[in-house]
C-alpha cells in the first residue's frame, strides 16, 4: 500500500509552523483589543505558540516513538491527554478552576512538571564525541559494518509519546516522522545479538547469573522481534589494535542492524485494525526500511485467528485493504505483532466459523459477563497483586513466578505462521456457565464460605467441547477404537487467517463428535460430567459463615448419597455399553469413505473460492490509497493534529496558543495533500522547506516572527479583557470567539503571502489587519489601557455620572 501524501520532515515543519503561529498570535491579540502597551504587562509569560513550536525541534527528532492507538487513546487525546505534557497542562487548566491559593499552587506544580518533561526531551549524552576513542570506533565499525560512525557521539533521548490523529493515516504520519539515531541502531544491534546468543548463557558460571535465569532465556527465545539487518561472521580477521579475548568465537553470532529508529504502537480493540491497515505500508515503502515497528495489540479486532474484523480480510483483500496482522518478515522485514487477548473474547477470539451458534452464544455471554475472566486460582493471583502493591516484588520474584508455572499456566503462547507472538489468557471458566457460577464463586472468595455448583459444572465438559468445535485451533485426540475422543482447543493458530465459510471440524472428524459429547456429558464418575459432579454429592461443599451443617444435610445424608451412587453406576455402565457401538459407527468403512468424499468436495469448493479471489486481486484494485486519503481528509475536517488536545476545559484555555500551534502543524502537513478540502476556519497552511520560502534558511524571518509573538500574546490579552469586563465576562468571551472566527479569515491572507514567499506582502497584510482592529476596537483598547493605568474605577464613576446627568435631563424634559 502506497500513500499519496508523503510526510515532510517534522523538524522543518515545526520551524515553519512557528512563523505562521506568530502571525496567528498577532491577529488574535489585536482581535481581542490587545495593544503593545497591554502586552508589555504580560511580557514575562512568553507566547506559547512560538515557544512550543520551537521546543518541538528536539522532541520531533526522536528516534523512538510510542504511539497509543485505539478508541481509548483518542478519548484521552480529545480531553487534552494526547501527550504526557498535554495531560499535565490540561490538569493545570482544571486546577485553575479551583479558587484560592491551593488551586494556584497545584497548577504551578503541574506546569513545572510539564516544563521539566519538555526539557528532558533534549536527551542525555551517553558518549560525547571527545570521549569516544578512535580505537573503540574502529572496533565497532569492524564488528558492525552497517553501524554509522560514532565520532559524532551517542545520545539517549526520551521517547516521543503522543496519540496520533484518528485512523490509519494518523498512525502512518506519526511513524513517518521519526528521525534516525546511531544510539538506537546500536541498541537494536545489541538486543538482536542477545537473542541470537541465549545459548551462551549456559556456559557462564552460575554465580554470575540470577536465579531462575532459564525463564529469561525462554522469554528471549520465545519473543520475536523483526529487525532489518544481517548476521555477520565475527570469525573473520579483524584489523584491531589488540587481540580478541580468548573465547570460542564460533559460538558467538553478531547481528548488525540497519534500522536506526523504533516505533512502538500499543493498541486496544479497534486500534488493532487501525495498525493492521497501516502495516503493509511499513513493510513496502522505502521510507520505513530503517524503522522497527513493534505493534502490541490487546483485544485485537484484527487478530487472524479470532479477530471479529479479521474475518473480513478474505473479502477486503480483494480491493487491497488488509484487516489482519501481517507477516512482518516480508518486505522490509521490520514489523512485529505481540498480540494479547483472552479466550472467547468476542472482539479478538471470536469463533472461526458461522456454523457453530453455541460458540457464538458463548462469546456473546462473555461480552455481557466479563467476570468469567477472574481465574479459578484467584488466591495465587491475589498473592502476586499483594506483593506488587506492598513493594515486595523484585526481579527474582518475577523470575520465580515465570518458572513456577502458577501464573503462566493461565496463558497460552505461540509464534504464529506469520512470525508474530500470540498470547491468549485462559481463566479456565466458560462464559456460558457464568450466569450460574458467578455468584457462588464470588461468595466463595470470602473467608468462611465455600459453595459448589454441581449442576452447572456437570455440563462444563460437554459445552467446552461443543464450543471448541467452533474454532480453527480445535484438536481431536483419542479417536481410535477403544478410546474416548475429545475435542480440545490448542490455542496455537493465532497467526492463521480464519475462513468463516468453512467448518473447522472436518466431516471425517465429525463422526467422532457424538461419542465425544456423550462421554463428556456422562463424565468419568470422579470429577467431570454428571457422574463426577451432580451424582457425587459427597464431594460437594456448602459452607456458610464457617458452618457446613446445611451442606451436610443436603449433600451427605444417607438417602442422597445412596440414590446418587445408584444413578452414577447406572450411567457409567450405560457409557461402557454404548462406547463400542460408537466405535463401530465411527469406523464403518462406508461412512468414513463418504465423509472423506464430503471433505474433498469442501476442499475443492474452498479452492474455487480462493482461485476466484486471486483472479479479482489480479485486477489490481487497490482502495488502500483512497482509504488513507479519505481518512486524512476527515482528520483535516475535524481539526486533527499530532497531539490532538485542547489545552483546557474552559473557554479561555480553549484559545491557548498551544492549540493554535497544533492546528498550524496539521496545516503544514495538509499543504501537500492533493484535492483535500480545507475547513473554513482552519489556520493557514505552511509550505515545506525548499518550496517557495525556505523557513529553515531564513532565520531572520523566524526571529522577527518570535518578536511579534513576544509583543502580542492572545491568551494573556484575552484574560486581561475578561478581567476588565468584570460581570460582563461571559458576554466578552462570546464576542471574542466571534471575533476570532473572523480573525482566522484575515490570518489566512497572511498565510497566503507566506506560502508564496512574499515576506514583505505578509508584513503589509499584518499591518492592514492591525489597522482594521485598531479602528474597530478603539473602545476596547481604551478600556484596557485605562485599567492598566489604574483609572478603570474612575472611568466607571464618570460613566455613572454621565448616566445620572442624562437621566436628570430626561426627567426635566418630561416635566
Amino acid at each position: 500500500m502506497t500513500n499519496s501524501v508523503p510526510t515532510p520532515p517534522r523538524l522543518a515543519k515545526a520551524k515553519a509552523a512557528a512563523v505562521t503561529a506568530a502571525a496567528v498570535a498577532a491577529t488574535a491579540a489585536l482581535t481581542i483589543g490587545g495593544t503593545t502597551a497591554a502586552s508589555s504587562a504580560v511580557l514575562a509569560d512568553r507566547d506559547q505558540a512560538v515557544s512550543t513550536s520551537l521546543s518541538q525541534d528536539v522532541a520531533l527528532s526522536a528516534s523512538i516513538g510510542i504511539y497509543p492507538v485505539g478508541p481509548g487513546a483518542q478519548i484521552a487525546r480529545l480531553f487534552g491527554a494526547g501527550t504526557p505534557e498535554g495531560a499535565l497542562r490540561t490538569l493545570g487548566s482544571v486546577a485553575a478552576l479551583i479558587p484560592g491559593e491551593q488551586g494556584e499552587s497545584f497548577r504551578a506544580t503541574l506546569d513545572a512538571l510539564a516544563a521539566t518533561l519538555e526539557a528532558a526531551q533534549e536527551g542525555i549524552t551517553l558518549l560525547p564525541p571527545d570521549l569516544i576513542p578512535d580505537s573503540l570506533n574502529t572496533v565497532l565499525r569492524a564488528l558492525i559494518p552497517l553501524l554509522p560512525d560514532l565520532n559524532s557521539g551517542i545520545e539517549l533521548a526520551l521517547p516521543e509519546i503522543a496519540v496520533p490523529a484518528l485512523g490509519p493515516a494518523g498512525t502512518y504520519d506519526a511513524v513517518a516522522g521519526l528521525e534516525g539515531d546511531a544510539g538506537t541502531q546500536l541498541l537494536l544491534t545489541v538486543l538482536k545479538s542477545a537473542q541470537l546468543n541465549t545459548g551462551l548463557l549456559d556456559v557462564i558460571p552460575g554465580a554470575l547469573l540470577p536465579d531462575n535465569i532459564e525463564a529469561v532465556i525462554d522469554l528471549l527465545q520465545m519473543v520475536p522481534l523483526n529487525v532489518p539487518g544481517q548476521v555477520i561472521d565475527v570469525g573473520v580477521d579483524l584489523d584491531l589494535p589488540w587481540p580478541l579475548p580468548d573465547i570460542d568465537i564460533d559460538l558467538f553470532e553478531l547481528f548488525s542492524s540497519s534500522a536506526d529508529r523504533i516505533a512502538i504502537i500499543p493498541t486496544f480493540g479497534l486500534g488493532g485494525t487501525n495498525a493492521a491497515i497501516t502495516a503493509p505500508s511499513f513493510l513496502k515503502e522505502e521510507q520505513f526500511a530503517k524503522t522497527v515497528v513493534l505493534i502490541i495489540p490487546i483485544r485485537n479486532t484484527s487478530r487472524p485467528g479470532g479477530g471479529i474484523l479479521a474475518m473480513l480480510t478474505p473479502l477486503s483483500s480483494l480491493v487491497g485493504i488488509n484487516m489482519s496482522n501481517v507477516d512482518g518478515t516480508k518486505g522490509n522485514g521490520n514489523v512485529t505483532f505481540w498480540d494479547i487477548t483472552a479466550a472467547y473474547d468476542i472482539m479478538s477470539d471470536a469463533p472461526s466459523t458461522i456454523f457453530n451458534p453455541v460458540a457464538w452464544a458463548n462469546s456473546a455471554t462473555g461480552a455481557l459477563m466479563p467476570t468469567y475472566l477472574i481465574p479459578q486460582n484467584v488466591e495465587q493471583l491475589a498473592a502476586v497483586v499483594e506483593d506488587i502493591v506492598s513493594g515486595n516484588i523484585s526481579l527474582d520474584t518475577v523470575l520465580q513466578l515465570l518458572a513456577a508455572g502458577d501464573i503462566t499456566e493461565l496463558f497460552h503462547d505461540n509464534v504464529g505462521q506469520d512470525g508474530n507472538l500470540y498470547i491468549t489468557y485462559d481463566s479456565g471458566n466458560l462464559p456460558l456457565l457464568e450466569p450460574f457460577q458467578f455468584l457462588p464463586r464470588t461468595i466463595s472468595y470470602l473467608p468462611g464460605f465455600d459453595i459448589s455448583t454441581p449442576g452447572s459444572e456437570s455440563f462444563n465438559g460437554f459445552l467446552t467441547q461443543l464450543v471448541a468445535m467452533g474454532y480453527q485451533d480445535v484438536n481431536l485426540t483419542g479417536a481410535g477404537v477403544g478410546q474416548i475422543p475429545t475435542f480440545v482447543r490448542g490455542f496455537d493458530e493465532g497467526g492463521t487467517q480464519a475462513k468463516f465459510w468453512t467448518n473447522p471440524v472436518s466431516f471425517e472428524a465429525g463422526l467422532q463428535a457424538p461419542q465425544a459429547l456423550f462421554n463428556a456429558l456422562i463424565g468419568d464418575g470422579v470429577e467431570t460430567g454428571i457422574t463426577g459432579n451432580l451424582l457425587r454429592p459427597e464431594d460437594q461443599e456448602l459452607k456458610l459463615f464457617g458452618s457446613s451443617a446445611i451442606g451436610d444435610a443436603v449433600y451427605r445424608n444417607a438417602l442422597t448419597v445412596a440414590v446418587a451412587g445408584f444413578l452414577r453406576d447406572a450411567l457409567l455402565e450405560l457409557k461402557s455399553q454404548l462406547n463400542p457401538l460408537f466405535d463401530a459407527v465411527d469406523s464403518n468403512a462406508a461412512l468414513v469413505s463418504f465423509a472423506k468424499q464430503l471433505d474433498q468436495a469442501a476442499a475443492q469448493a474452498d479452492n474455487l473460492l480462493a482461485d476466484a479471489g486471486d483472479s479479482i486481486r489480479d485486477l489490481g484494485i487497490d482502495l488502500s490509497g483512497p482509504l488513507m486519503d479519505g481518512n486524512r481528509a476527515f482528520n483535516n475536517l475535524i481539526g486533527g493534529n499530532p497531539v490532538g488536545a485542547a489545552e483546557g476545559l474552559s473557554g479561555l484555555s480553549a484559545l491557548s496558543a498551544n492549540e493554535d500551534q497544533d492546528k498550524v502543524s496539521v496545516a503544514a502537513a495538509r499543504e501537500e495533500a492533493p484535492d483535500a478540502e480545507i475547513a473554513e476556519e482552519e489556520a493557514p497552511t505552511v509550505p515545506e522547506a525548499g518550496t517557495g520560502a525556505d523557513f529553515l534558511a531564513n532565520t531572520a524571518l523566524a526571529e522577527r516572527a518570535e518578536k511579534v509573538a513576544d509583543a502580542l500574546n492572545p491568551r494573556k490579552a484575552l484574560q486581561a479583557a475578561a478581567d476588565e469586563a468584570g460581570d460582563r465576562a461571559e458576554k466578552r468571551v462570546t464576542k471574542t470567539q466571534n471575533s476570532l472566527r473572523k480573525a482566522n479569515e484575515r490570518t489566512a491572507l497572511v498565510g497566503k503571502e507566506l506560502r508564496e514567499g512574499d515576506v514583505v506582502g505578509a508584513a503589509k497584510q499584518v499591518g492592514a489587519n492591525v489597522q482594521n482592529r485598531v479602528d474597530r476596537l478603539k473602545k476596547d483598547v481604551d478600556n484596557g489601557l485605562s485599567k492598566l493605568r489604574g483609572s478603570h474605577k474612575d472611568s466607571e464613576k464618570n460613566n455613572d455620572d454621565n448616566k445620572s446627568a442624562k437621566k436628570a435631563d430626561t426627567n426635566k424634559d418630561a416635566a
